[in-house]
């Protein structure tokens, strides 16, 4: 990049960087969509970025002739290809495919328009027998819950996960139908129980705080049914019953729309993070083949799972653990 003003060199000069690192569309779509209104930039320039911005004809895929290869871990490498872009070459290439996803790299530096189908139609689910699980460090269950459970209502959708030492996410349980509020939190607090979970989670954009109220009648009712278990025993040789503490998120708080949180988690896929423990599996795989068509309901709270344990939400209430 070459300025005709001294003001601009230092911009020019990061611009420099960014081309290198990010490639030139990428760079010129974010970093010189204003360089044109800009005085002192010279003509070629200026009709750089118009030939790019305006003519398709002038925008070239990062890798002529790109081709790749999804392995047993999951992880979509490059196989073929040669990289046509000065200062990037296929390795920088694939350090995007790793960081960006193989979908948005096909989209953002090879320019391919999106593919008709669902987001998830060309991830090969990755898949492991219980017994065969690796120790989990932390589990979680998410609630995406609808506010009604009339034949018109959305479905509730519950996921459970839980994440290893090396952050590879193990889906545990899917569940996704039309019931009771009451009854899908009921579900969701057994299942965390069984898996040992710290909590429950409900996305709360529907019913706000109200999930709170629901989510400790809930509690209330499961505590003293496990109590009643126990009272034939000695008080001394009772075990601790603990009950998982209630967490809740809105996707208003800075989330995105249910697309933009899928293509979140899609990266994950895309680079063998994710793990489907056979058993409720084809729930779950359903609704992502389907994604983003409705019902998202299980999507949605695949999302939410994933989310906690990738530690990119704060949950904006989280009880500790309720004990009697």
């Amino acid at each position: 990049f070459v300025g005709s003003s001294k003001d601009h060199r230092e911009k020019l000069r990061a611009d420099q960087w960014s081309l290198e690192k990010f490639g030139m569309t990428t760079t010129l779509r974010l970093q010189l969509g204003e360089c044109a209104k800009l005085s002192g930039v010279d003509e070629a320039m200026e009709h750089l970025i118009r030939a790019v911005r305006f003519d398709k004809h002038h925008v070239f895929a990062a890798i002529e002739g790109l081709t790749y290869k999804q392995n047993k871990k999951g992880k979509f490498l490059i196989t073929g290809g040669k990289a046509i872009w000065k200062g990037q070459d296929k390795k920088a290439a694939q350090e995007q495919i790793n960081t960006w996803g193989i979908s948005a790299f096909l989209k953002e530096a090879q320019h391919e328009v999106d593919a008709k189908g669902g987001m998830y139609d060309h991830i090969e689910f990755r898949h492991c027998e219980r017994t065969e699980m690796p120790d989990l460090v932390r589990t979680t269950v998410w609630v995406d819950p609808a506010v009604t459970s009339t034949d018109h209502s959305d479905s509730m959708g519950i996921q459970a996960d839980g994440i290893d030492e090396e952050g590879i996410i193990y889906r545990l349980f899917s569940w996704e139908g039309i019931t009771s509020p009451e009854k899908a939190i009921r579900r969701a607090v057994l299942k965390a129980i069984e898996l040992g979970s710290m909590s429950v989670g409900i996305e709360t954009d529907q019913g706000g705080d109200t999930w709170q109220s629901v989510y400790s009648r809930v509690c209330e009712k499961i505590l003293k049914e496990l109590e009643a278990t126990q009272e034939d025993i000695p008080e001394d040789e009772r075990e601790t019953i603990s009950l998982p503490g209630f967490a809740q998120d809105k996707a208003g708080a800075g989330h995105g729309n249910k697309v933009h949180r899928g293509q979140q988690m899609l990266v994950d896929y895309e680079n063998g993070m994710i793990v489907h423990v056979r058993g409720t599996h084809g729930q779950l795989e359903k609704s992502l083949g389907r994604f983003p068509r409705k019902p998202l309901d299980l999507a949605d709270a695949a999302y939410w799972s994933w989310a906690d344990l990738r530690e990119r939400i704060n949950p904006r209430d989280l009880y500790a653990f309720m004990e009697a």
